[in-house]
């Protein structure tokens, strides 16, 4: 039976650890007896490993790279270029400290028979679930999963995701190690002494999952004496994970970006956008500039496609959308020049009454052709029901187009003295 077990502590600043030992508790070495075993020396320096995959190192900790970047956990995030995605997941080799999500418990019988409280021991390249525990205990690893990225697929059942991982048992009895899923669903579990496996599971669901490992060391009924003492005949009976790889999550980091899916949204949020006025070529996964006098779709950018023609009379600004420049050009190459119409223009319209004989007539403003920076005009509301007037005199009920039109009461047919203008429509 093993009486210490070796930690390390978390990196410092020049990226080295320190190996340490510890009794296992309770502690049944008498030191200061002759020939008796002493802790080897602790405080030995060698260095880190590199970061998890999707990682970066900063401030002594390895953490998650941000949004729309990647690392391969030794050199900084790099950011992903336009038309992919981060390819995030959680990825666990390295095993200086215990990586974000997972958590690790011992479960005795009763208050006694874990050697440490959460069992599971570091070991660098790998955890395991510790020595020295009684037979009955449960030890217990959690990796909570707070979603995964939807996954559009037609006609066939789309795989959402899947959890891969590598482990070993290391026993002289009958110990058993349960994969489950959530509260109870046990997947598979694995008896008795097993060399090193690699196991996947595929699952088809976006909700928060919960992945467990138990492992436990003997049937409930070995791990007693006939009196109910508790037993430590496997004290050194352990199981060893290696490994732990859940794709397609919602957090996590990415080790690599990966082409946009076709028919993603092109948001920023599940794929990097084009520059403005490019279209994604679904061959090359490349940004490509559309062709002239076009505007490209924003909502769907694959493909050449996607970059559609300005009508008649209009010009394509830096495509992304087409103006008048206040010349039109007919198939017979007549060209009419309608320069002296660009800028903002008003009309009013015929006097009008109301029922009650309140006096109003209609404001008409148009920007038909001229600027491509600016083309709109507005029409203003200040006497609606329940409406705030802006400081620029937009309120919530304004409208700003090319063409509109406003209500307007003139001053003599109002209480206060200043015209009133409402029902501003495009």
């Amino acid at each position: 039976m093993r009486d210490y077990f070796q930690t390390h502590t978390a990196c410092d600043e020049n990226k080295e650890t320190q190996i340490m030992y510890q009794w296992i508790k309770p502690k049944v070495c008498l030191e200061d007896l002759e020939g008796a075993v002493h802790l080897p020396a602790s405080g030995v320096k060698t260095s880190c490993p590199p970061c998890n995959l999707g990682m970066y190192y900063t401030n002594s900790t390895c953490e998650f790279c941000p949004p729309n970047t990647f690392s391969n956990g030794n050199q900084p995030c790099r950011p992903c270029q336009a038309s992919t995605t981060p390819d995030r997941g959680l990825s666990y080799k390295w095993w200086n400290t215990m990586p974000p999500f997972l958590t690790a418990d011992c479960f005795p019988n009763d208050d006694t028979g874990c050697a440490t409280p959460t069992g599971w021991q570091l070991a660098g390249d790998h955890i395991h679930s510790g020595t020295g525990h009684a037979d009955d205990v449960y030890l217990v690893l959690s990796l909570t999963v707070s979603g995964f990225r939807s996954v559009t697929q037609l006609g066939t059942k789309a795989e959402v995701g899947r959890v891969t991982f590598e482990f070993e048992l290391q026993c002289t009895s009958d110990c058993i190690l349960f994969f489950i899923k959530d509260k109870d669903m046990v997947i598979k579990s694995w008896t008795g002494d097993t060399k090193t496996t690699h196991f996947s599971y595929v699952f088809y669901s976006d909700k928060p999952t919960i992945f467990r490992w138990a492992f436990t060391k003997t049937q409930w009924d070995k791990a007693f004496t006939i009196t109910g003492k508790k037993k430590y005949d496997f004290a050194d009976d352990m199981a060893i994970i290696r490994s732990i790889a859940v794709t397609n999550t919602k957090d996590g980091g990415a080790s690599a970006c990966k082409p946009c899916p076709l028919g993603s949204p092109n948001d920023g949020n599940s794929c990097i956008p084009c520059p403005a006025g490019n279209y994604i070529d679904t061959k090359t996964s490349k940004c490509k500039e559309c062709p002239s006098n076009t505007v490209v779709q924003e909502s769907n950018p694959y493909d050449l496609k996607s970059c559609e023609k300005c009508g008649s009379g209009t010009r394509a600004k830096d495509h992304q959308f087409c103006y008048s420049d206040c010349k039109l050009t007919l198939p017979n190459q007549q060209t009419f020049d309608f320069s002296a119409l660009q800028g903002w223009h008003s009309m009013r319209g015929s006097n009008l009454f109301t029922g009650s004989g309140t006096a109003f007539y209609h404001s008409f403003n148009l920007s038909l052709c001229g600027s491509p920076d600016d083309y709109s005009v507005i029409c203003t509301n200040n006497a609606t029901s329940g409406g705030v007037l802006e400081d620029d005199g937009v309120n919530e009920d304004g409208v700003k187009a090319a063409i509109c039109r406003t209500t307007v009461i003139p001053s003599s047919s109002t209480d206060g003295g200043h015209a009133l203008t409402a029902q501003s429509v495009r």
